[in-house]
Protein backbone atom coordinates (compact mmCIF):
# COMPACT_ATOMS: atom_id res chain seq x y z
CA UNK A 1 0.00 0.00 0.00
CA UNK A 2 1.26 3.44 -0.93
CA UNK A 3 2.18 5.79 1.91
CA UNK A 4 -0.37 8.61 2.09
CA UNK A 5 2.26 11.37 1.96
CA UNK A 6 3.49 9.95 -1.38
CA UNK A 7 -0.04 10.38 -2.76
CA UNK A 8 0.21 14.18 -2.34
CA UNK A 9 1.86 15.67 -5.40
CA UNK A 10 2.73 19.11 -6.73
CA UNK A 11 0.83 20.36 -9.76
CA UNK A 12 3.89 19.55 -11.91
CA UNK A 13 4.05 15.99 -10.57
CA UNK A 14 0.31 15.45 -11.03
CA UNK A 15 0.67 16.61 -14.65
CA UNK A 16 3.31 13.92 -15.30
CA UNK A 17 1.26 11.23 -13.54
CA UNK A 18 -1.89 12.18 -15.45
CA UNK A 19 -0.02 12.03 -18.76
CA UNK A 20 1.44 8.62 -17.87
CA UNK A 21 -1.98 7.29 -16.87
CA UNK A 22 -3.52 8.43 -20.16
CA UNK A 23 -0.75 6.65 -22.11
CA UNK A 24 -1.66 3.51 -20.14
CA UNK A 25 -5.33 3.98 -21.22
CA UNK A 26 -6.45 4.55 -17.63
CA UNK A 27 -9.66 6.51 -17.15
CA UNK A 28 -8.83 9.51 -14.92
CA UNK A 29 -11.55 10.91 -12.68
CA UNK A 30 -10.93 14.31 -11.12
CA UNK A 31 -12.71 15.91 -8.19
CA UNK A 32 -11.97 19.34 -6.79
CA UNK A 33 -13.04 21.14 -3.65
CA UNK A 34 -12.14 22.56 -0.27
CA UNK A 35 -12.83 19.41 1.77
CA UNK A 36 -12.72 21.47 4.95
CA UNK A 37 -13.83 19.41 7.98
CA UNK A 38 -14.02 16.09 6.16
CA UNK A 39 -17.42 14.46 6.72
CA UNK A 40 -19.52 11.52 5.49
CA UNK A 41 -20.94 13.52 2.57
CA UNK A 42 -17.38 14.00 1.27
CA UNK A 43 -16.55 10.33 1.78
CA UNK A 44 -19.67 9.10 -0.05
CA UNK A 45 -19.07 11.53 -2.91
CA UNK A 46 -15.41 10.58 -3.37
CA UNK A 47 -16.13 6.85 -3.11
CA UNK A 48 -18.81 7.10 -5.80
CA UNK A 49 -16.62 9.30 -8.00
CA UNK A 50 -13.87 6.66 -7.99
CA UNK A 51 -16.32 4.05 -9.34
CA UNK A 52 -16.46 6.01 -12.61
CA UNK A 53 -12.85 5.40 -13.60
CA UNK A 54 -9.55 3.73 -12.88
CA UNK A 55 -7.80 6.53 -10.99
CA UNK A 56 -9.18 9.24 -8.70
CA UNK A 57 -7.25 12.51 -8.55
CA UNK A 58 -8.45 15.02 -5.97
CA UNK A 59 -7.54 18.69 -6.34
CA UNK A 60 -7.85 20.46 -2.98
CA UNK A 61 -8.32 24.22 -2.83
CA UNK A 62 -5.46 26.00 -1.10
CA UNK A 63 -6.14 28.11 1.99
CA UNK A 64 -5.67 31.25 -0.10
CA UNK A 65 -8.18 30.16 -2.75
CA UNK A 66 -10.83 29.26 -0.14
CA UNK A 67 -10.59 32.73 1.38
CA UNK A 68 -11.44 34.22 -2.04
CA UNK A 69 -14.75 32.39 -2.47
CA UNK A 70 -15.92 31.23 0.97
CA UNK A 71 -14.96 33.83 3.57
CA UNK A 72 -11.95 35.06 5.46
CA UNK A 73 -12.62 32.75 8.45
CA UNK A 74 -12.22 29.64 6.32
CA UNK A 75 -10.74 27.15 5.98
CA UNK A 76 -10.99 25.65 9.45
CA UNK A 77 -8.29 23.09 8.61
CA UNK A 78 -5.00 24.08 6.87
CA UNK A 79 -4.47 22.90 3.29
CA UNK A 80 -1.78 20.31 3.96
CA UNK A 81 -3.83 18.74 6.75
CA UNK A 82 -6.84 18.57 4.42
CA UNK A 83 -4.68 17.00 1.70
CA UNK A 84 -3.42 14.38 4.16
CA UNK A 85 -6.98 13.54 5.24
CA UNK A 86 -8.07 13.08 1.62
CA UNK A 87 -4.93 11.08 0.75
CA UNK A 88 -5.61 8.74 3.68
CA UNK A 89 -8.74 7.43 1.94
CA UNK A 90 -7.89 4.13 0.26
CA UNK A 91 -9.97 4.92 -2.85
CA UNK A 92 -8.16 8.22 -3.52
CA UNK A 93 -5.11 7.67 -5.72
CA UNK A 94 -3.52 11.14 -5.79
CA UNK A 95 -4.05 14.57 -4.25
CA UNK A 96 -2.78 17.96 -5.34
CA UNK A 97 -3.37 21.47 -3.97
CA UNK A 98 -4.33 24.32 -6.30
CA UNK A 99 -4.32 28.07 -5.65
CA UNK A 100 -7.08 29.40 -7.89
CA UNK A 101 -10.68 29.86 -6.70
CA UNK A 102 -11.87 27.99 -9.81
CA UNK A 103 -10.19 24.80 -10.95
CA UNK A 104 -9.51 25.89 -14.54
CA UNK A 105 -5.70 25.77 -14.38
CA UNK A 106 -5.58 22.38 -12.63
CA UNK A 107 -8.13 20.96 -15.10
CA UNK A 108 -5.81 22.03 -17.94
CA UNK A 109 -2.93 20.32 -16.12
CA UNK A 110 -4.75 17.03 -15.38
CA UNK A 111 -7.01 16.87 -18.47
CA UNK A 112 -9.39 14.43 -16.76
CA UNK A 113 -11.54 12.00 -18.68
CA UNK A 114 -14.24 12.71 -16.10
CA UNK A 115 -14.79 15.67 -13.80
CA UNK A 116 -17.14 14.60 -10.98
CA UNK A 117 -19.38 17.13 -9.25
CA UNK A 118 -21.73 16.60 -6.32
CA UNK A 119 -25.45 17.24 -5.92
CA UNK A 120 -25.21 20.64 -4.39
CA UNK A 121 -22.62 22.56 -6.34
CA UNK A 122 -23.33 26.11 -7.48
CA UNK A 123 -23.65 25.88 -11.29
CA UNK A 124 -22.54 29.51 -11.71
CA UNK A 125 -19.22 28.61 -10.05
CA UNK A 126 -18.50 25.66 -12.32
CA UNK A 127 -19.84 26.61 -15.76
CA UNK A 128 -16.34 27.48 -16.99
CA UNK A 129 -14.94 24.21 -15.57
CA UNK A 130 -17.64 22.19 -17.35
CA UNK A 131 -16.96 24.00 -20.65
CA UNK A 132 -13.21 23.45 -20.33
CA UNK A 133 -13.49 19.72 -19.55
CA UNK A 134 -15.71 19.23 -22.59
CA UNK A 135 -13.30 21.24 -24.76
CA UNK A 136 -10.47 18.95 -23.59
CA UNK A 137 -12.48 15.87 -24.64
CA UNK A 138 -13.70 14.84 -21.19
CA UNK A 139 -17.12 14.77 -19.63
CA UNK A 140 -18.67 16.07 -16.43
CA UNK A 141 -20.81 13.82 -14.27
CA UNK A 142 -23.02 14.64 -11.33
CA UNK A 143 -22.67 12.24 -8.41
CA UNK A 144 -25.89 11.79 -6.51
CA UNK A 145 -25.30 11.26 -2.83
CA UNK A 146 -27.45 11.82 0.24
CA UNK A 147 -25.74 14.85 1.73
CA UNK A 148 -27.36 15.50 5.07
CA UNK A 149 -24.67 17.81 6.42
CA UNK A 150 -22.23 20.41 5.14
CA UNK A 151 -19.03 21.85 6.52
CA UNK A 152 -20.80 25.19 7.04
CA UNK A 153 -23.50 23.45 9.10
CA UNK A 154 -20.86 21.69 11.21
CA UNK A 155 -19.06 24.99 11.86
CA UNK A 156 -22.34 26.70 12.84
CA UNK A 157 -23.20 23.85 15.20
CA UNK A 158 -19.78 24.05 16.86
CA UNK A 159 -20.16 27.82 17.24
CA UNK A 160 -23.52 27.36 18.95
CA UNK A 161 -22.23 24.88 21.54
CA UNK A 162 -22.09 26.41 25.01
CA UNK A 163 -19.03 25.40 26.99
CA UNK A 164 -18.68 25.54 30.74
Amino acid sequence: MQDIINKILSNEEISKISGKLKKEDKKVVMVNGAFDLLHSGHINFLRKAKKNGDVLLVAVNSDKSIKTYKNFDRPAIPEMDRAILIASLFFVDYVTIFNESKALKIIKIIKPDILAKGNYYDPTRVDEEVELVKKLGGKVIKIKHPVKISTSQIIEKIRSVKFG
